[in-house]
């Protein structure tokens, strides 16, 4: 694993578990309802990567990465434009 060569400790435990359970869901879903029929009701991203999955477009290894690598980018995003929204307010105090 790459955490492993890391020197740092990695905390993906819980977005890996997180993942996982969601997939899980979509998945009962989609056996409840009739394959495909439930997923495509559905306009997300984890609901298309399971279509693609099951038409043998991606592995359900890559899927996990995909909805992985995905919460992980727009978690950075919000953090950066957190960041940036309370500099700029507390240098211009006006705005408030």
């Amino acid at each position: 694993r790459l955490s492993s060569l890391l020197p740092i400790e990695v905390p993906i435990k819980g977005l890996t578990e997180y993942v996982e359970r969601r997939i899980i869901q979509y998945r009962l879903k989609a056996a409840e309802f009739g394959d495909d029929a439930a997923l495509k009701g559905e306009n997300n991203f984890l609901a298309k990567l399971l279509l693609m999955e099951k038409k043998g477009t991606v592995t359900p290894v890559e899927t996990q990465q995909a909805v992985g690598l995905n919460i992980g980018a727009g978690s950075d995003t919000t953090a950066n434009a957190l960041s940036t929204i309370l500099y700029y307010l507390y240098t211009n105090p006006r705005t408030l």
